[in-house]
């Protein structure tokens, strides 16, 4: 096997794995804001309270 074969070999491989890291990388986004929310949420019942 060639170099550009093992290449594309390689990237024929991984091709299926992108819209996977896709979905992950949305979902991840996803938690990040509903965090975000939370942390200012618990921020402000703190400040309301203190």
């Amino acid at each position: 096997m060639n170099k550009s074969q093992e290449i594309q070999s390689i990237i024929a491989q991984r091709q299926p794995l992108a819209p996977k890291v896709a979905d992950i990388e949305t979902g991840l986004s996803s938690l990040y804001g509903l965090i975000q929310s939370c942390e200012q949420e618990g921020d402000r019942s703190y400040l309301s309270n203190g």
